[in-house]
């Protein structure tokens, strides 16, 4: 199973996926306007997606077979409108 993110905005972004135990990669990863991106992940109990954009971080509950389209106006997560898990957390 695999978390597959796609950019379908103008403007790049960075994502990174968190993991259960050792092993994936969960640093941030620049998708550019119309570059997709996929994480590996298996567990059954979800993981955190974080979208950077500008000075701001967003973080999102996925699946391990999530599929996520991220543009400048909405994230969709599934083919539905999704939400931050709480408010997006300033980059210093």
């Amino acid at each position: 199973m695999a978390i597959s993110v796609k950019n379908t905005g103008s403007q790049p972004c960075e994502v990174s996926v968190n993991q259960w135990g050792a092993g994936e990669q969960t640093g941030f990863f620049t998708l550019k306007g119309g570059d997709k991106g996929s994480w590996n992940r298996t567990d059954k109990r979800g993981f955190v997606m974080s979208i950077k954009r500008g000075n701001l971080t967003y973080p999102f509950f996925v699946t391990a077979n999530s599929e996520v389209d991220i543009n400048e106006r909405r994230i969709l997560i599934d083919n539905q409108e999704a939400h931050p898990v709480y408010e997006p957390i300033p980059v210093t």
